[in-house]
């Protein structure tokens, strides 16, 4: 009958394998449902709204600016608009490319974490196994003792009544070392 100290255990383990099941396939989903790509992809669509926010407002002050300086409808204002413009995309780019760098990043983060948990999953899923190839081969081995045991025991009292009988005196001694190995042999 199971103590109570034993069914608190058996209650502990249940609970820790449960939750532990729980967290494991919990992480492996949000693992291999991540997906990089669509982050930076929202995020791209994001910075352009601000990138063209942005622009918009620099257009509007350099216009401003250009009044006050009477170049407003003077070919020096357009060449001005092409130069932020230019210089404008050319910021926007280079912040797409890092966060395309960082996309590409999270991504062999993601692959790595990925075979990681595999390589986890696998080595306690062989160790399992070899603990129950232990467990078992040590079972074998314990009755193959026992049988050998007591089989040797019956092969000496059999060995050292016939030693009696045939060679009283020696042949008790030598007959029951004899029905031993013979026993255990036969029991092994």
């Amino acid at each position: 009958m199971p103590s109570q100290l034993q069914n608190r255990y058996m209650n502990a383990l249940g609970r820790a394998g449960s939750t532990g099941d729980a967290a494991e396939s919990r992480y492996y989903d949000e693992l291999t449902g991540f997906d990089p790509q669509a982050s930076f992809e929202k995020s791209a669509r994001g910075a352009y709204t601000g990138f063209r926010e942005q622009l918009g407002e620099d257009i509007r002050g350099l216009r401003g600016s250009q009044v006050g300086m009477g170049r407003l409808n003077t070919g020096f204002a357009t060449g001005d608009e092409d130069r932020l413009v230019s210089r404008s995309a050319e910021r926007f780019e280079s912040m797409l490319g890092d966060r395309a760098m960082q996309t590409a990043g999270m991504n062999f983060q993601r692959i790595q974490a990925i075979g990681d948990y595999g390589d986890r999953t696998s080595n306690r899923y062989l160790d399992m196994l070899a603990g129950g190839l232990d467990r078992a081969q040590a079972d074998q081995n314990a009755r193959r003792q026992r049988r050998g045991a007591m089989s040797g025991g019956i092969g000496a009292a059999l060995g050292g009544l016939a030693g009696t009988f045939l060679l009283p005196g020696l042949g008790t001694e030598a007959g029951a070392a004899i029905g031993g190995a013979l026993g255990r042999g036969i029991g092994g």
